[in-house]
């Protein structure tokens, strides 16, 4: 895979770059911003966006996509179904009250790879990943907040401390 090294999220043309990048086969490395995604991801935390590929995102996968107002961003999906021979996808950030909508795979460009935070490398292929996104998942489908028991559990679970710290 070839990697484009860090490039500034804020500026005027990151998004075009990075689709054109994405869809010519690279992966990209860039600090994220927002809150939308904490704790699994936070305002600051590098993340690694693959390009999404031939193979379909699935419910609890954090994908880079774009949005009705034409920005990237990188939410989770919630929901896919199949409908008139195209793949629908229901997309929301871990932090947001309201969906993002329903898109088509066409505007998916990227999924996380990896998230660095610190001296952590977290990749999605790891176990503690794994969990810690499922879990995430979990509590966006059921609509839970940060403000939640269940949110304040895992911040304070100790297996996965070293990442949510």
């Amino acid at each position: 895979m070839k990697v484009i090294e860090q490039l500034d999220r804020y500026s005027a043309t990151f998004d075009r770059i990075s689709v054109d990048l994405l869809q010519a086969g690279y992966a990209l490395r860039f600090t994220a911003q927002g809150k939308s995604m904490s704790p699994l991801i936070r305002e600051g935390d590098v993340v690694l966006i693959e390009p999404i590929g031939s193979q379909l995102p699935k419910p609890s996968e954090i994908v880079f996509f774009i949005n009705k107002q034409g920005d990237l961003v990188l939410h989770r999906v919630l929901k896919r179904w199949k409908k008139d021979d195209k793949f629908l996808y229901l997309l929301k950030g871990d932090q947001v009250a309201t969906t993002d909508g329903i898109y088509e795979k066409a505007k998916i460009v990227g999924r996380l790879k990896a998230i660095e935070r610190e001296e952590s490398f977290l990749s999605i292929d790891k176990p503690a990943f794994k969990a810690l996104n499922w879990l995430a998942y979990l509590r966006s489908r059921m609509g839970l907040g940060s403000q939640s028991k269940f949110s304040g559990l895992l911040m304070k679970s100790k297996l996965f401390s070293k990442y949510l710290d």
